[in-house]
């Protein structure tokens, strides 16, 4: 292009430009008449509302995020203490148990993000299948016909168990 025809195109540009902006601030000036003042009002006490309830869903939402994350860390941390404590098995019987690890392993990276997202009912549910575990594990471990591995995996499914319940009833 020629510096003529810029020149041209850069005004014509800028009066365009200018008629936008004069439009927008024409728009916005008219928003504010004295009809209008009190939907402004209004829509100023809807926004302190609105912004009331995010925070509070945000303060739960972090206690579901810290349930989630822990959720996942501390069955990848179970999976590897009953892995480290398996006797062995046969090798028709490792397909079993391995695929089993495998499976249980899927399921947790599926209800993870689910649990992140601040699921109530699945938390609950969660929470009362970790208390059961949590219960039978001690009663068979007060019995002795427990697992190798119940010492160890105990302080995990209990920890779990209290993160979801705090997730889910609020605890402290």
């Amino acid at each position: 292009m020629s510096r003529k025809k810029l020149t041209r195109f850069s005004c014509l540009a800028n009066l365009n430009n200018f008629r936008v902006k004069f439009f927008l601030l024409k728009k916005t000036v008219s928003f504010f008449t004295r009809e209008n003042l009190l939907e402004v009002g209004e829509f100023s006490n809807m926004i302190k509302k609105f912004s009331e309830t995010t925070e509070l869903v945000e303060s739960n939402l972090k206690k579901y995020q810290l349930a989630g994350v822990n959720f996942l860390v501390l069955n990848v941390l179970y999976i590897i203490i009953a892995w480290w404590k398996m006797p062995s098995v046969g090798l028709e019987m490792s397909k079993v148990v391995y695929g089993g690890f495998v499976v249980f392993f899927i399921v947790v990276l599926i209800l993870t993000p689910l649990i992140l997202r601040g699921k109530r009912f699945l938390v609950q549910i969660l929470a009362f299948i970790y208390g059961g575990r949590m219960f039978f594990s001690l009663y068979f471990l007060i019995g002795g016909d427990a697992y190798p591995a119940v010492p160890y995996l105990l302080p995990c499914v209990v920890l779990t168990f209290y993160l979801l319940g705090r997730a889910a009833w609020d605890w402290p």
